[in-house]
C-alpha cells in the first residue's frame, strides 16, 4: 500500500511516501508558510524520486489543524482533491498529535501553538501519543490553569513556547517540527473517510466569520 502524507499545518512543510510499513522518503521544506506555492512540486517531486505515479496511491494521511488557517486549508484542500480524484480514502489527524510525535519522552506532551492574541491551541497527550486531553482553543490563563491540574512529568513543545514558556515547569522545546514519515507510520491505520466528509479543524473561527457573525446579530 502506498500512502502520501501531507503536512501544511505550521510553519514548515513536510510530505512523506509510507509503503509497506516503510518510510521510502520524507521531506521537511522551509516555505516561509507560503505552503500553496510549494506543495504540488513537493508532492511531484517526492513520487518521481521513490518511483511512485500518482495513480499508484492507495490512500492519503493529512493534517487537520488546528494550526495556521491558510496553511491547513492548503493541505487538506489537497489532500480532498486528489482522493476525489483517485476515489481513495482519506485520514486526518489533528496537527497537535502529529506535533506531538516529533519527541520521545515519558509522562506527557503538550503541544503549545501560538493562535494569535495571546491565546493558544493545545492538547495533551501521553507517551505513546494517545490524546489525554483533546485540543483546545485556550487564553493565557485558561491553558495555565489546564496544565496545573496535570500530576505527572510534562514535556512542553511548539512556538508559543515563546510567549508562555517562562510561566511553565518542565522541559520545553521549541524548534522542532512535524515528522511526516512518522507521522504516516502512526496513522496509517487511523479510521478513514472520504473527500466529501474530512473537514479541517480551526479550534476558532477566523476573522472574517467573526464579523460576519456580528454583522449577522446586529442586522
Amino acid at each position: 500500500m502506498n500512502i502520501l502524507v501531507i503536512d501544511t499545518s505550521l510553519s514548515m512543510l513536510g510530505v512523506a511516501i509510507i509503503s509497506n510499513d516503510e518510510i521510502l522518503k520524507e521531506k521537511i521544506v522551509k516555505s516561509d508558510r507560503k505552503h500553496s506555492e510549494y506543495v504540488m512540486e513537493e508532492i511531484k517531486n517526492i513520487l518521481e524520486e521513490v518511483n511512485i505515479k500518482v495513480k499508484d496511491l492507495d490512500k492519503i494521511i493529512v493534517t487537520i489543524g488546528p494550526g495556521s488557517y491558510t496553511g491547513t486549508r492548503v493541505g487538506v484542500t489537497i489532500a480532498k482533491t486528489l482522493a476525489y480524484l483517485l476515489d481513495i480514502p482519506l485520514v486526518g489527524i489533528s496537527s497537535l498529535q502529529a506535533y506531538s510525535l516529533a519527541i520521545e519522552k515519558e509522562g506527557y506532551i503538550i503541544p503549545i501553538i501560538d493562535a494569535r492574541g495571546n491565546t493558544f491551541y493545545a492538547g495533551v497527550y501521553d507517551k505513546n501519543y494517545k490524546p489525554v486531553i483533546p485540543d483546545n482553543h485556550y487564553t493565557k490563563e485558561e491553558l495555565l490553569d489546564m496544565i496545573k491540574k496535570i500530576k505527572g512529568e510534562i514535556t512542553f513543545i511548539g512556538d508559543g513556547l515563546n510567549i508562555i514558556g517562562d510561566s511553565l515547569n518542565g522541559e520545553k522545546f521549541l524548534n522542532i517540527e512535524i515528522v511526516p514519515g512518522k507521522l504516516g507510520l502512526f496513522a496509517k491505520d487511523f479510521p478513514e473517510t472520504n473527500a466529501h466528509a474530512l473537514k479541517p479543524n480551526y479550534l476558532k473561527l477566523t476573522d472574517a466569520e467573526k464579523k460576519f457573525n456580528k454583522g449577522g446579530k446586529d442586522a
